[in-house]
């Protein structure tokens, strides 16, 4: 799994990283502490081994001297080294099991080094003293002035191979330590990345089967974490996908079967008139069917090239103070003819003779008519249609309701989808498309505000939205600007 392996390199390095900084800087704080810590206990006992051996060289007779001296090595496990004036050894002791490097008077010391020491002070170094010493020691050193030995020049000496060895013990015990927690580390760095990854996978594999148009597929949610969440979005997101694809599926089919009906018409009419099928009395009939359904198929590819602006977001939207009074007017009668027909009883209920809102003209257009066509098409012959303006605080509410069959509840929430029909059964009907809802939501937002459905399966259905009032205009023409009496009520009532 190449995923998994990714991930599993990433997160064990990341770990492996953090790990080893973290030996390194353990290493180094118990270093810098161990070696603090040994360095004052060192100094302590060089302090007091110190002070014995100077009372010893000072005060002791030549009989008591070494063996004091050796009892001072053995306790405190340090090498003591007493040189004369010119720098000659003549006392050297080293505790039991350490060697004794400097032998009596033939062991001369660096008479450089000597002249830096000054009487009663002590002088405290960690070194080898120019190799005097073979190895790293902390290392004492005094002069002093005595009256049996004249000028002396002591030093007490602590190896620190001891402190070296710890030092080695414990890096690498946490060496060791830092091994056995990445490799544990690693396991179950593997162990988790592979339960994160799977999802991960399951996702990568269902968005490679959409991409080759099988919308089919869904991913299993595991747990509740983020992860599980994605997924069930996921899985979401797939469900609209594949009742999209559905839509526009039947949407394909049903346009491809409204155009190839006007235009089979169109073309055995032109046809007959051609070839001289229809006699020269019926043609102008027969032109006005063509004529009819040229018009209707204008008025597809109207609604297409509109769908195509907004969804691209090329559909601008200029507000401007307009009377939306004087838009539904102008829509009602651009339908007065359908409505007629139906015999259906139209009532217009206005807070306001004029109502001045902030919108887009042509939207407004749009808009409207679309709704009110809707409302026209599914009112029953003698029903009826309202349609009300009111005020609601800053906002001017508009809505468009008709009596009739009304929208089933389960296609309630869906009737503003692109391509949504709510009576599948019968195909599209006649100029509709199931794209007129979907522009006028999309057009209503595109103001800002929010449109909404409601209906009572059977009995009614209702489109309300709303939109900001032009608030100066509407409180300066409230008072000056009513319609006269006869206006007040539509011609179509």
């Amino acid at each position: 799994m190449r995923g998994l392996n990714s991930v599993f390199k990433k997160n064990f390095l990341s770990i492996a990283g953090l790990l080893v900084i973290t030996v390194a800087l353990l290493t180094g704080v118990f270093s810098i502490f161990l070696s603090d810590y040994s360095a004052s206990e060192k100094e302590d006992q060089l302090e007091m081994a110190m002070a014995l051996t100077e009372r010893s060289v000072a005060i002791e007779s030549s009989m008591d001297m070494p063996g004091t001296l050796q009892a001072t090595a053995d306790i405190y496990q340090l090498s003591v080294v007493v040189a004369d004036a010119n720098g000659r050894v003549f006392l050297d002791f080293a505790a039991k099991g350490q060697e004794r490097k400097h032998f009596g008077e033939q062991t001369q010391m660096d008479t450089g080094l000597l002249q830096y020491l000054t009487v009663g002070e002590g002088v405290y170094m960690v070194g080898t003293m120019g190799d005097f010493y073979g190895e790293k020691a902390a290392i004492l050193a005094k002069r002093r002035d005595t009256v049996r030995f004249g000028t002396v020049y002591i030093f007490v000496a602590s190896s620190l191979s001891s402190l070296d060895a710890a030092f080695r013990r414990l890096s690498m015990l946490l060496v060791l330590t830092a091994i056995v927690i990445l490799s544990g580390a690693s396991v179950v760095s593997f162990v988790s990345t592979a339960r994160m990854v799977r999802p991960l996978v399951a996702l990568r594999n269902a968005a490679r089967s959409f991409a080759r148009g099988e919308f089919g597929r869904r991913v299993e949610v595991w747990g509740n974490d983020e992860i599980a969440e994605l997924s069930d979005a996921f899985n979401k997101m797939a469900d609209s996908l594949a009742e999209n694809e559905k839509t526009r599926s039947e949407f394909i089919a049903n346009i491809s079967h409204e155009l190839k009906t006007p235009m089979t018409t169109i073309a055995g009419f032109a046809d007959g008139m051609l070839d001289g099928t229809i006699p020269p009395e019926r043609r102008e009939e027969y032109l006005q069917t063509i004529s009819s359904e040229t018009r209707r198929i204008s008025r597809l590819v109207n609604k297409l090239l509109l769908t195509s602006r907004i969804d691209a977001g090329r559909q601008e939207i200029n507000l401007t103070r307009v009377n939306i009074c004087d838009i539904i007017g102008r829509c009602a009668i651009g339908l007065e003819q359908q409505i007629e027909e139906k015999g259906i009883d139209v009532e217009f209920d206005f807070f306001e003779d004029r109502v001045f809102v902030q919108a887009d003209p042509d939207a407004m257009m749009q808009i409207m008519y679309n709704l009110i066509d809707n409302a026209q098409k599914y009112t029953e012959a003698g029903g009826k249609m309202k349609v009300t303006v009111s005020r609601k605080g800053g906002l001017c509410e508009i809505s468009v309701y008709n009596t009739g069959r009304g929208i089933p509840l389960e296609d309630l929430p869906h009737v503003f989808e692109r391509f949504y029909k709510v009576d599948k059964s019968r195909g599209l009907s006649k100029d509709s498309f199931g794209l007129g809802l979907y522009i006028v939501r999309t057009l209503v937002n595109r103001h800002g505000q929010e449109i909404y459905a409601k209906s009572s399966p059977g009995e009614y259905a209702e489109f309300t939205f709303t939109l900001k009032l032009d608030r100066q205009k509407n409180d300066a023409d409230s008072a000056a600007h009513r319609l006269p009496e006869h206006e007040e009520s539509s011609p179509m009532r």
